[in-house]
Formats: structure tokens, sequence, C-alpha cells
């Protein structure tokens, strides 16, 4: 499988979609994705707190 081919092409390619499930292949994809971005976010988040906690303590 190529990595430039995305994955509701692929599960097209090997016939594993069939009639109108396209649909909603698309919308569980998209909601991954987003869990993907939900774990960024959070993370970033984190890292600036820890940045800001350890700016805070060296100020003490």
């Amino acid at each position: 499988m190529t990595p430039a081919i995305g994955p509701k092409k692929q599960l097209e390619g090997l016939g594993l979609i069939q009639g109108n499930e396209g649909r909603g292949i698309s919308n569980v994809l998209g909601a991954a994705a987003l869990t993907y971005v939900a774990a960024m976010v959070s993370s970033v988040l984190n890292l600036l707190q820890l940045i800001l906690m350890s700016q805070n303590r060296s100020e003490d």
C-alpha cells in the first residue's frame, strides 16, 4: 500500500466498501483525524503549562 493513497481509496481498492458506506467511512476517518488534532493541542497546552510553572518557580 502506498502512503500517498488515502485510507478511503485503499479500502475502495481492496473492495471493502459496499454501496453507500463511503460517506460513513469518510465521517469515521474525519473523526479519527480530529482525535490526533485534539491530542496535539492538549500536548501543546500541557507543555505551555509546564513552561509557565517553571518560569514562575524561578522568579521565587
